[in-house]
């Protein structure tokens, strides 16, 4: 037998004894496997990318991004070096040039992979580049839209750090996507729940950045699945109120009261109304 055919296989039996290892959680171990062999054998991929894995999982985070980077030397296409290059520079050695630039040649890679542009816009957002991160941020709304309390998470970011403008257009890129699921009828009850329930909080994130129009889109979207659903009429209510179309204001705050009888905020909102009314008349 080849002596190369022979170290081919020894390397690949530590491959394995390495992968059950780290399958284990035993990163130490899988860590020594994978050591020999790329030793053994120093273009195996395959190895030097479990080998940065192990390292990472073991808080080496410096050496697992050079491994990531012999990955990436041996396979320059190799995706999930880059990913995991990208996760480390963003969370734990905070580079975010250098986050950016990884999670772009991913995306390159892996187009559709609504992470790699998740994880994107979370960099440029480090970097203050808003504009860009909520273009990144759109983009993998398209791709998937199922992870609706990190998207409200990254609206209350943009709120947080006085980025109105952009906070409304992923609002209501969200509220789309949303929306449109919501519509379908393949469904669970449960997370059509789930989907109304972050509508009623993007829903409070249009009328936080006065954007009410947009505000009763939602609600008017969300309550054609539900209507008996007494916080959209309130929320419907209040952004009518506040764009002064008190008629449309009183028939919603009513609605949510029929819903719920003891709806104090429904109650004084149609108050406000009824008084705004009263005195315009006078």
């Amino acid at each position: 037998m080849p002596q190369s055919l022979m170290v081919d296989d020894q390397a690949t039996l530590l491959f394995r004894q390495g992968y059950e290892l780290w399958n284990q959680d035993q990163h130490a171990q899988s860590l020594a496997a994978y050591t020999k062999a790329v030793q053994l054998k120093p273009d195996y991929v395959d190895a030097w990318y479990y080998l940065g894995y192990s390292l990472e999982k073991l808080g080496r985070y410096e050496q697992a991004l050079a491994n990531y980077d012999q990955v990436i030397r041996l396979a320059p296409n190799h995706p999930y070096a880059w990913y995991r290059r990208g996760g480390l520079l963003l969370t734990k050695i905070h580079r975010y040039d250098q986050a950016v630039a990884a999670y772009k040649n991913f995306i390159q890679i892996q187009p559709t992979d609504y992470e790699g542009w998740y994880f994107l816009g979370d960099a440029l957002l480090k970097l203050e580049q808003y504009s860009e991160a909520v273009n990144s941020y759109c983009q993998a709304v398209l791709i998937n839209i199922t992870n609706y309390w990190d998207w409200c998470e990254r609206v209350n970011n943009l709120q947080q750090l006085q980025q109105q403008p952009e906070a409304i257009r992923l609002c209501e890129a969200i509220a789309m996507g949303l929306g449109n699921r919501v519509a379908t009828t393949d469904i669970s009850d449960y997370e059509r729940d789930a989907l109304h329930e972050c509508l009623y909080v993007l829903s409070d994130c249009f009328l936080g950045l006065e954007s009410y129009e947009q505000a009763v889109i939602i609600c008017n979207k969300a309550l054609q699945s539900k209507p008996n659903e007494r916080l959209f009429w309130y929320s419907l209510g209040k952004a009518q109120e506040l764009l002064q179309r008190y008629d449309e204001a009183i028939k919603s705050y009513e609605e949510a009261i029929e819903i719920e009888p003891n709806f104090l905020e429904a109650s004084k909102g149609l108050e406000r109304v009824l008084l705004s009314q009263k005195e315009i008349g006078e």
